[in-house]
């Protein structure tokens, strides 16, 4: 999914924001700076008609696509951006925010169990 929502106390009324740069799920988020981080996630294209080896007659079968790209929204400018690709991607990880970096930690790579972590700086734009 590409959506995104805001939710304004105000109102107590759920808001769209306009659509991310890119579809994904299994993302991690994190705030900082005034601005709102969505990491890493899986895209989940469908592939009709893709036959795929030990599959059983009439199973969906689905490719995944780990993603580098984490992007982030701008509540000033009411738009996302797209960030320097991460190092490697992750999938189901969580996020925080501390000292105005990002740090992601865990999650699956490529089908894979992570016990690594990986640290954005939003001012110098750079993955550590």
């Amino acid at each position: 999914m590409d959506s995104a929502e805001k939710f304004n106390p105000r109102t107590k009324q759920w808001e769209m924001l306009p659509s991310m740069c890119m579809p994904r799920r299994a993302c991690a988020t994190a705030s900082t700076g005034g601005k709102f981080y969505v990491l890493g996630g899986v895209d989940v294209p469908r592939f009709g008609g893709l036959e795929e080896p030990g599959a059983q007659e009439g199973q969906q079968e689905w490719l995944f696509q780990d993603k580098y790209c984490p992007e982030c929204f701008d509540p000033v400018l009411n738009q996302w951006e797209l960030l320097p690709p991460m190092n490697r991607p992750y999938t189901h990880a969580a996020a925080t925010a501390l000292g105005g970096f990002i740090y992601v930690f865990g999650g699956l790579s490529f089908g894979h169990v992570l016990d690594q972590a990986q640290r954005f700086d939003p001012i110098r734009r750079q993955w550590e």
